[in-house]
């Protein structure tokens, strides 16, 4: 660069000084109307320098100055841009980095220019976000987030650009860093707006797997952001890759622990991936029940296909469980897979092997989330634990052990029910109706075990009083399923303090070979 003479770099340095004095002062950055006459000063000094840039261009053309003078034309655009984006004129920002790029679209390969293409990448994909156009953003981010990194490469702001003097290049490693997450992390937003989940993830899988070659990331900040990539394969119900991340997640967080680290986002971190093991089982119960369902709704009515979604997830599933992309693990990180389900549930056995898993990590959620400090986070775990109840009890084989469930279904509803009333009386109001409507399904469920247990006992030679008994087993149960849907349906929560003697209150008939319309608590 040293066609250019120190009085030349002089002169720059000072009009760039003068420039951003001027740019920085508040009646500037107003987001209204502001100082007129303050912005017009500031335009005026812009291009009073690009002109004074352009004639000095016009003698360093063809020798090595011209690299640096190209820059400083595009680096001053640049932050014209940075100035329109604070006031959110984002057309005007628009265009200010179009005509930067436009500088130095012949040179993005040079190591002088690597880095300030990259920066004018990364606010020109944000403005065209602001202003819609999330297809060209996406295409400007693609190409240069798949741009090999070059070791030669030269890091400066504009200020010392302008700057007396050879450049620095410090923190050269950091600063290529940081920006080339920036533009993953930009591109993955982009695709999540865009509405492919499936890319998002992926890009956001590009980016942990830096952050583990880079060797300076936060672990259980890793982690955290780990179990929400989980999450976006958990809404397309791609169940292999989600345990993986929920694996990798745990696994970095368990060394952080072994380490004995005391780090103050630890427990929030291992909340937070109790949260996904919880979503990751009901997801996968709530699929493999629809499944089944589905696949008997086929059978009775002579087998009609299917050509849901969730039909050809479970095709994939099935035969491939343990199938995973190379290009979606961590190969510089020992991942330990936790040993759950990651295709649809047939059987008892594997419901209880997810019910297990699951119900360990709604435990653990629950010591963080505390009734005292995150009141309906804890209610909805309960909830989730009764959900989980639910999905159980549909694998279950006999009637028996249907019921035992339901039953620990109840019992769980009621207790927390029963402290909600006493310990919050405000959080039991804002959840009282969804709680009511979990135990009416639980003494509905209850009541049809009771129904077929009644069926299946039936004796033509049973004479008219063992008949009648039978009878009045029925109505007592249909009378306290009437007086919980009049409840829900004239909204009186006064009615609500029937408790364990209304609302969960069941007829148990001929359990163990007790006489029909014996009456005992089920919950």
């Amino acid at each position: 660069m040293a066609a250019l003479s120190e009085a030349t770099c002089k002169e720059l340095e000072d009009l760039f000084e003068n420039l951003k004095k001027t740019s920085q002062k508040p009646e500037v950055l107003k987001h209204d109307a502001g100082d007129k006459t303050q912005q017009n000063l500031l335009q005026e000094m812009f291009v009073s320098l690009q002109t004074r840039l352009d004639e000095i261009f016009a003698t360093v053309k063809e020798t090595e100055g011209q690299t640096k003078v190209l820059a400083m034309k595009s680096s001053l655009f640049y932050e014209n841009a940075k100035i329109k984006l604070t006031v959110d004129d984002f057309a005007a920002s628009k265009e200010n980095l179009d005509k930067a790029l436009e500088i130095i679209k012949d040179y993005i390969t040079d190591p002088f220019m690597v880095y300030l293409h990259l920066r004018i990448i990364n606010h020109l994909a944000f403005t065209l976000s602001k202003l819609g156009d999330y297809e060209k953003a996406k295409e400007l981010l693609e190409e240069i987030t798949t741009l090999e990194a070059k070791p030669d490469v030269i890091i400066y702001s504009t200020e010392e650009l302008f700057a007396v003097g050879p450049l620095k290049n410090s923190e050269a490693k950091v600063k290529m860093h940081s920006i080339n997450m920036n533009n993953l992390q930009m591109l993955s937003w982009i695709y999540s707006k865009m509405g492919l989940e499936k890319e998002s993830a992926y890009v956001q899988h590009r980016i942990l797997e830096l952050e583990l070659d880079y060797e300076e990331c936060d672990p259980v900040d890793w982690a955290m952001r780990c179990t929400r990539v989980a999450s976006l394969y958990l809404v397309k119900m791609l169940f292999v890759p989600a345990r993986y991340y929920l694996s990798a997640a745990g696994s970095a967080l368990d060394r952080v622990e072994a380490a004995l680290i005391d780090h103050p986002e630890l427990g929030k971190a291992q909340a937070e991936l109790a949260r996904g093991w919880i979503y990751y089982g009901l997801r996968l119960f709530d699929t493999s029940k629809s499944r089944d369902i589905t696949k008997l709704c086929n059978k009775i009515f002579d087998d009609v296909p299917t050509t849901s979604s969730t039909e050809a997830h479970e095709v994939k599933l099935d035969d491939e469980e343990d199938a995973l992309d190379d290009n979606l693990k961590f190969p510089n990180s020992e991942v330990k897979i936790a040993k759950v389900p990651a295709k649809f549930v047939n059987n008892t056995v594997e419901a209880h092997i997810l019910f297990q898993h699951t119900q360990m990590w709604l435990k653990r959620a629950r010591v963080y989330y505390t009734l005292r400090d995150y009141p309906f986070i804890y209610v909805n775990c309960v909830l989730d634990l009764s959900e989980l109840y639910r999905f159980l009890a549909f694998y279950e084989p006999d009637l028996d052990s249907q019921y035992n469930v339901q039953k620990r279904r109840a019992d769980a509803l009621e207790t927390l029910s029963t402290i909600l009333k006493e310990v919050r009386p405000q959080c039991y109001i804002a959840v009282s109706v969804e709680l009511l409507r979990e135990l009416a399904e639980v003494q509905i469920e209850l009541m049809g075990i009771n129904l077929k247990r009644m069926y299946k006992m039936h004796d033509v030679s049973e004479n008219q009083e063992s008949l009648r008994r039978r009878m009045e087993g029925v109505y007592d149960i249909q009378s306290k399923l009437e007086k919980i849907g009049n409840m829900f349906g004239h909204g009186n929560l006064e009615e609500t303090e029937m408790g364990a003697a209304g609302a969960s209150e069941v007829s148990e008939v001929g359990k163990n070979g007790d006489e029909p319309g014996n009456q005992v608590d089920a919950c």
